[in-house]
């Protein structure tokens, strides 16, 4: 990114990051709330990990656009980040809103809690997208709600198995649903066991099979008000979480 020639960046560094901009950009008209927003989602990481700091900077990049994305990456997503390098690229305009809660905590997650062995997507995720709730206004357990009442909500067994192979919104958001169920409900260091180990652990640290983790996550969903959790989908693909 440094050395590609096509991008001309302005460089601001502060004791958690170095942050990387081009001139006449929304990124520069926007900078200083730009950095707010990083530096909250850093603690809010922190916070939600359970941890007191993180030293290592990261060093943070705007794009104008997802099109800027592809000569680094040859695709453009909304955001992108790399744990080894401490690196993130988020994509930030005027109608693109940069993923700082998200890409952060996945560097954060996989540094200090580490890289869980299997590469668990759902899990990977699923924590990220419960650091970046909530989405264009919903709770995720709103959004998961409407997903159930829809029957487009598929199985546990599918999800964290087959993760890729699912509609990527919907698994993102019921992923994040369904992380911040065991993390309200069975506390902070049993995910970090389910983190650690694997999800064929859940049963030992739920004290259930995996059946019946998912009917009690199942029926907390029946019980969000649906007054509260009529989604607008289109709305939400269109702001996104994750």
């Amino acid at each position: 990114m440094l050395e590609d020639s096509s991008y001309t960046w302005i460089a601001v560094k502060t004791p958690h990051f170095r942050f990387y901009y081009e001139a006449d950009t929304y990124a520069a008209q926007n900078f200083a709330e730009l950095r707010q927003s990083a530096e909250e989602a850093r603690l809010h990481a922190l916070k939600l990990l359970g941890e007191k700091n993180y030293a290592p900077i990261i060093d943070l990049f705007y794009l104008d656009s997802r099109e800027k994305m592809i000569p680094a990456l040859g695709s453009q997503p909304a955001g992108w980040s790399e744990h080894q390098s401490n690196t993130v690229m988020l994509a930030c305009n005027a109608n693109i809103r940069p993923f700082h809660r998200h890409e952060i905590m996945h560097v954060l997650s996989m540094n200090l809690w580490k890289l869980p062995p299997l590469l668990e997507a759902w899990l990977l995720e699923g924590l990220a997208v419960y650091a970046d709730a909530p989405c264009a206004g919903y709770s995720l357990h709103e959004i998961a709600a409407h997903l159930q009442r829809e029957n487009k909500l598929v199985s546990l067994h599918s999800l964290v198995f087959r993760f890729h192979k699912q509609s990527d919104l919907r698994a993102y958001m019921q992923s994040g649903s369904f992380v911040q169920f065991l993390y309200e409900n069975y506390g902070r260091e049993k995910l970090r066991r389910l983190w650690e180990h694997g999800v064929t652990h859940l049963p030992e640290i739920t004290g259930k099979t995996y059946r019946e983790t998912e009917m009690e996550w199942r029926a907390f969903l029946q019980s969000v008000d649906q007054a509260e959790s009529e989604v607008d989908w289109q709305l939400l693909i269109e702001k996104g979480c994750e």
